[in-house]
């Protein structure tokens, strides 16, 4: 019995399994992940119109971002509802006047944002400089 005692302590105990992550993990907390926090000069342009600009402010909440997009000449601002990043792939989706409106496209650098931004009456570019 001393023997079987024995060989069953020489066994090492295997290493506990990490805890599952949740699926909805934060991405923006992955080591290189992009930043977006801060204010953003923007352009938005539609074939044929003049180009629109304004400000888009975003700040850090939960497991994404919250923030609005005001446009000169738009009496209300556009309400950030959803920011999706992944590595420099970035998608939003705005609360607008006209619907939801989304953006989606890809940081050039830190400071540089280039995308295409589409709602139910308008599609065009989107560029924003981080100010």
């Amino acid at each position: 019995m001393c023997a079987a005692v024995a060989a069953a302590c020489s066994h090492a105990t295997p290493p506990a399994t990490p805890a599952p992550q949740p699926a909805d993990a934060r991405q923006s907390a992955a080591p290189g992940q992009a930043n977006l926090t801060g204010d953003w000069a923007v352009q938005l342009i539609v074939q044929g119109q003049s180009p629109s600009t304004g400000i888009m402010r975003l700040a850090p909440s939960g497991d994404g971002y919250t923030g609005n997009l005001q446009l000169e000449g738009v009496d209300r601002p556009y309400f950030v509802r959803s920011v999706q990043v992944e590595g420099s792939h970035v998608r939003m989706a705005l609360d607008t006047p006209d619907g939801e409106a989304r953006i989606e496209g890809n940081l050039r650098a830190p400071t540089q944002f280039e995308a295409i931004y589409i709602s139910r009456t308008l599609n065009g570019r989107f560029t924003a400089s981080r100010r």
